[in-house]
């Protein structure tokens, strides 16, 4: 999973993408579904290489250990098999963990933790995914079922 995340940063970011390559016609379909969010002039840049949206970037780190989550923070945070949680002051820095950052009543953003004191997420628009230094934008954190 550590890797997996790893080897996506530099990716980039187009609300409902789930890792497919950027095309033209793939983003002129995601400005169709989504026009506010998926701003063509600002998604160009990402033109060729894998692009993903927040969710999917989560869901697909953790499918590639074979652990199935929901695709939004909120589901992910009260609707998966999760074993353990808490806030971010007390996370486990020796596990992998999906990262949560929690606005008004719930869950808005989630990342993953890679151990050693990084995380990765899949930041937005401009940025596409990054790797970052804890604790960063997280509020909470989780251990999905079957990753320990």
């Amino acid at each position: 999973m550590a890797k997996f995340s790893k080897s996506r940063v530099g990716s980039g970011y187009c609300v409902g993408a789930s890792g497919e390559v950027l095309t033209n016609a793939l983003l002129e379909q995601f400005h169709r579904n989504n026009p506010i969010k998926n701003d063509k002039n600002m998604l160009k840049k990402w033109l060729g290489k894998p692009v993903f949206d927040e969710g999917s970037f989560v869901y697909e780190a953790f499918a590639n250990v074979n652990i199935f989550l929901c695709h939004t923070s909120a589901c992910t945070w009260n609707h998966s098999k999760i074993i353990t949680k808490g806030p971010i002051s007390n996370y486990p820095k020796d596990k992998m963990l999906i990262l949560f950052r929690k606005r008004g009543l719930s869950m808005s953003m989630q990342g993953v933790y890679v151990g050693g004191g990084e995380y990765v997420y899949c930041k937005g628009p401009k940025d596409g995914v990054v790797k970052g230094a804890m604790p960063g934008p997280w509020t909470h954190w989780a251990i999905p079922s079957g990753l320990y």
